[in-house]
Parts: C-alpha cells; sequence; structure tokens
C-alpha cells in the first residue's frame, strides 16, 4: 500500500490583523476546531451529545472569544487542499512568509492568548506564583490518519512557543538585561480531563486545579471536570 502523500508547510504564525484579511482561512480554523471538538465526543456518546454546541460557533464569536492578542500556529498541507481562489497570508514570526493560499488544507492549528485566571469554584492546588502568562488553546489536528499521531500539535506549540520566548527576550532586552537564558514563559492549558487530562500530564504538564461542571454545559448529558494545568517554557532553538 503506497503512503498518502503530504506536502506540509512549517507552523505558521499569524495575529489577529491578518486573520481579519484572511475570511477563508478563518473559516478553515474553526471548521477543524469545531470538527475535532466532535470527534472528541463522538467518543462517548452516552456523556456527550455531538455537534449541539460547537467550538466555534461563528466568525464573531471567533474573535471575541480569543481576543486581540491571539497569536495562532497553522499547518497547511498542500499537497492536499481545495479547489479554491488564491489568496495570500503573511507568515508572521516564521522564516517563511507568505506561504499559505486558499488551495491548502488546514491539518493542525494551535493559538496563544494572555493568560486569566478562570472565575467561580475552583479547588486549588497550591503552587505558591503568582499566575501570569500564555494559554495555549484549541490544539487541534485533521482526523486523517496521515496527520493524526505524527507530531503536528507539538509542532504548533513549540512555534508559538518559540515566538513568547522572543517576545520576553525583546522586552528584556529592551531593559538593557541580554540573554535567551534569562527568559522563562508559564504557559497555560484548561482540559476536559476525561477528554484529555491524562494526555497532557504525561506530556509533562503539572495540575493546578480542578472545577466540576454540570449538565448542560458544552452538550454535557452528565458532568465533566476541568482541570487547570501549567508549565514553564522550554528554550527552544
Amino acid at each position: 500500500m503506497s503512503t498518502p502523500s503530504v506536502n506540509l508547510s512549517p507552523p505558521i504564525l499569524f495575529g489577529v490583523s491578518e486573520l481579519h484579511a484572511n475570511p477563508d482561512l478563518v473559516a478553515k480554523i474553526m471548521n477543524l476546531g469545531n470538527e475535532a471538538t466532535d470527534r472528541n465526543k463522538i467518543a462517548e456518546p452516552e456523556k456527550w451529545e455531538a455537534s449541539t454546541t460547537k467550538r466555534f460557533e461563528s466568525r464573531e464569536y471567533f474573535f471575541e472569544q480569543l481576543g486581540e492578542d491571539v497569536l495562532w500556529a497553522v499547518i497547511f498541507d498542500r499537497a492536499s487542499g481545495e479547489n479554491a481562489s488564491n489568496g495570500t497570508g503573511n507568515g508572521a514570526g516564521s522564516k517563511e512568509r507568505g506561504l499559505w493560499n486558499n488551495r491548502d488544507r488546514v491539518v493542525a492549528i494551535a493559538a496563544a492568548t494572555p493568560w486569566h485566571q478562570p472565575l467561580g469554584t475552583w479547588e486549588m492546588i497550591e503552587h505558591g506564583e503568582v499566575e501570569e502568562g500564555w494559554e495555549f488553546k484549541a490544539v487541534c489536528v485533521d482526523s486523517d490518519p496521515k496527520y493524526i499521531k505524527t507530531g503536528l500539535a507539538t509542532n504548533c506549540m513549540q512555534a508559538l512557543e518559540r515566538a513568547l520566548v522572543e517576545k520576553e527576550v525583546k522586552k528584556l532586552e529592551a531593559t538593557g538585561v541580554p540573554g535567551k537564558e534569562k527568559v522563562k514563559v508559564r504557559l497555560w492549558i484548561i482540559a476536559v480531563e476525561c477528554m484529555n487530562g491524562v494526555y497532557w500530564r504525561k506530556k509533562g504538564w503539572k495540575e493546578i486545579r480542578r472545577a466540576v461542571q454540570g449538565n448542560g454545559m458544552w452538550g454535557c448529558r452528565t458532568s465533566f471536570e476541568l482541570v487547570v494545568l501549567t508549565k514553564d517554557s522550554e528554550v527552544l532553538e
């Protein structure tokens, strides 16, 4: 059996202004995020009502939820695109710019937004540090077997991590203190425990708190736990 052909881009970074200028790209990111959410729910039909609540309900919700400071990492497959009109995108933060066009298939995504401590009743696990940093959201990979479990999600997150570290390096250098080794960025994830809590802990993320969410939230028929996990950035060359 022949191996399916892929022609994957590196993770390309997009800021909010670039996404506003690329509605077709936004639609593809939304579609992948919604498909991945439904995929997780289908695995437990007795617990979740699939497709009742979308991860991204509308373009307006997409931008409102993620804010003005969001940074996206997107991987495209140029061997598996759609027949659509050409478009351009600025690969901000990437060594390659203007790579993507509307014919390319979006196969992996991840977003980073400034961290805001969740409100509500949470079981705290003391960690003794001020909560600041960046949260990874919507870490998703296309369900096609040629993309799943190939490290694409990790590649997106590492691209974001590099960009966030570089951002902090520039802030530090502006104060006259050089040296990437002095920079540490606190990273955060909020995960649904029964879907991927174990996965993130295996990746080295440390649980800080958790909370039980009730029947009806996100199409849940029973209840589920949300967990807040964190780790410090690594120096990535």
